[in-house]
Parts: C-alpha cells; sequence; structure tokens
C-alpha cells in the first residue's frame, strides 16, 4: 500500500475518468516491475503520511515529497 495526497498534478492526481496518474505512479509502476510486486495507491491528506508509515498503514509514501 502507498500512501499519497492525490492532488498534486502532474505528480499525482485523478484524470477525468478518477484514474490515478502522475509521475509518482509512473514511478511505482517501473519500480514494482523491477520488484515483481504491485502498488496500490491510498489517498491520505500529505501530514499523516508519515505516521501511517510509522504504523505501517503503509508501505511506502509517495506525494511530491522532498529532502528537506
Amino acid at each position: 500500500k502507498v500512501g499519497s495526497d492525490i492532488a498534486y498534478p502532474p505528480v499525482e492526481y485523478k484524470d477525468k475518468s478518477g484514474k490515478v496518474v502522475g509521475i509518482d505512479i509512473d514511478l511505482a509502476e517501473a519500480l514494482g516491475k523491477e520488484l515483481g510486486v504491485t502498488f496500490e495507491f491510498q489517498n491520505a491528506t500529505f501530514d499523516t503520511l508519515l505516521t501511517g508509515l510509522r504504523s505501517k498503514r503503509y508501505d511506502l509514501a509517495m506525494s511530491a515529497m522532498t529532502d528537506t
């Protein structure tokens, strides 16, 4: 499970049909192909992503995150 705030085009967002798309989704698909796994994106608010990782609600957080 991937926690993501799906409201940041072009990084992650829902297209007109409601499908989650964007750069992070493309990266996850490429990574999943290499690892032999699939990722399920779950929408969350940005400020809950790190606590979601700590509590094991998510295995990964992807949401236009940068190291500062």
